[in-house]
């Protein structure tokens, strides 16, 4: 395994999915709410819908580098799959105190970085079936809890107190109204 190379992927990475933190949240209304922007976008406000990004970017920006520094495959998935869940925690907290999208996503990834690799490090393969069920779950979280959210907060929009995608008819000027007076 080529360790230096890792390690200056590791620190680039935050500052990349960063960018396509930014990107992917705005991409909902950049694709005019289609079926892609539903996928791989935010389409609203909530915790969870900003949260999306962060775990696809991160995710994504780990197959890159899976390919490009090529280590070892069964430490790597346990690495990135309990980075992953480590981010997820963090931005989720985070996010509590903060609403700023961005800061919470660069306070998230990068140390989410570091944590995989300090993993990676260590001789982790034989958690390898416990990493990949973690990515399983994380990901079937993503691809339901968009379409079907639970009546959680962090679920909830807070400019319309709606869950998932909002109706494209929708009237934001009735909830404001109805929130002022």
């Amino acid at each position: 395994m080529q360790f230096k190379r890792y390690r200056l992927m590791e620190l680039c990475g935050a500052i990349l999915c960063l960018a396509g933190v930014w990107l992917l949240s705005n991409l909902y209304e950049l694709t005019n709410r289609n079926a892609v922007g539903i996928i791989f976008g935010s389409v609203n406000g909530s915790v969870w819908e900003s949260l999306k990004p962060v775990m696809l970017t991160y995710f994504a920006y780990g197959g890159l580098e899976l390919l490009s520094a090529k280590p070892y495959f069964r430490a790597f998935v346990v690495a990135k799959s309990f980075g992953l869940c480590f981010v997820m925690a963090l931005y989720l907290g985070l996010r509590c105190f903060m609403s700023s999208i961005i800061v919470s996503a660069f306070l998230a990834l990068a140390p989410g970085f570091a944590f995989s690799y300090i993993l990676m490090k260590k001789e982790l393969s034989d958690f390898f079936a416990l990493g990949c069920f973690l990515l399983l779950t994380v990901f079937m979280m993503y691809f339901c809890f968009t379409a079907n959210p639970p009546g959680l907060e962090i679920f909830r929009d807070p400019m319309t107190g709606l869950y998932g995608i909002i109706p494209q008819d929708f009237d934001r000027g009735a909830v404001f109204l109805s929130a002022v007076f």
